[in-house]
């Protein structure tokens, strides 16, 4: 397990495999990202003057649909896309990058205390969600958040287990059911979780807008209840290094036991460009 300082990041993919956490600096191209999407959510919030406090003038089911609606138009904007794949040019991680669509998210102040949305808030494996072990999650916040409003890690979990629901989730039925971000999901739809306490040493983290968190889908994380009067904007995506998939290598799964894989959702970054 490896926590890097901030403006650093491991020349090889096995360095994430083998736990490296990296929470780099913004950078020019990471910036005009943020500018894009912050652009892009003053036009979906309006009339709220600051899209953090859009909670104040929208509904709670109006601020999920113009939410919904906006992840929709982020994916489908080929600026966006063209942009985000300079920003993981730049981190020189591997030539042969594979990426699934990026995803806008919105955390709303309470929003843990929402029954339906109460499972986002539970430690979890990405790779419980049929992610592939080879995965790398890029993270990169819209705002100035502190650190009890993104989410922390549990470093000790890497390569040990720890009891979880994940042999429940089928990603065939996943897509079937709900899907990525969908609106309404049914009282059976299974979010894998940890099913004990996670104990040991946590790692969390303050950040600013356009910085760049990298880890392994392997990672045992938890989001923080947003307890603060803000929404929290973040953007991410998944991924993949074709070889690496190919060869089946990866970060550990010592607990995974979900099935199907979210490999064929995949596209090689160069198609953004």
């Amino acid at each position: 397990m490896q926590l890097l300082a901030p403006g650093l990041h491991p020349s090889q993919l096995s360095d994430y495999y083998a736990g490296a956490l990296t929470l780099l600096h913004p950078s020019p191209r990471s910036l005009k990202l943020v500018a894009l999407l912050q652009n892009y959510l003053q036009q979906a919030f309006f009339p709220a003057p600051d899209p953090q406090r859009a909670h104040c003038f929208l509904g709670p089911d109006y601020l999920r649909w113009r939410v919904h609606n906006l992840r929709q138009k982020i994916q489908q904007d080929r600026a966006v896309l063209r942009v985000l794949a300079e920003v993981i040019a730049e981190l020189e991680l591997a030539s042969d990058l594979w990426v699934d669509l990026p995803r806008l998210r919105a955390v709303a102040p309470q929003m843990h205390q929402i029954p339906a949305a109460a499972p986002a808030f539970s430690a979890h494996r990405d790779t419980w969600y049929a992610n592939p072990a080879a995965q790398i999650n890029l993270w990169i916040p819209l705002g100035n958040y502190a650190a009890d409003q993104c989410f922390v890690f549990y470093p000790d979990y890497f390569e040990k287990p720890v009891a979880n629901d994940s042999e429940f989730f089928d990603y065939q039925d996943w897509l079937e059911q709900v899907g990525w971000q969908g609106l309404q999901a049914p009282p059976e739809t299974v979010y894998p979780q940890a099913l004990q306490k996670p104990e040991g040493p946590q790692f969390g983290f303050a950040c600013q807008a356009g910085q760049r968190l990298l880890f392994s889908g392997t990672h045992l994380h938890q989001p923080q209840p947003n307890q603060r009067d803000e929404i929290r904007f973040s953007l991410d995506l998944r991924m993949v290094s074709f070889a690496a998939q190919a060869a089946g290598s990866g970060a550990p799964q010592v607990d995974n036991a979900s099935r199907g894989s979210t490999w064929p959702d995949f596209v090689p970054l160069e198609n953004w460009r």
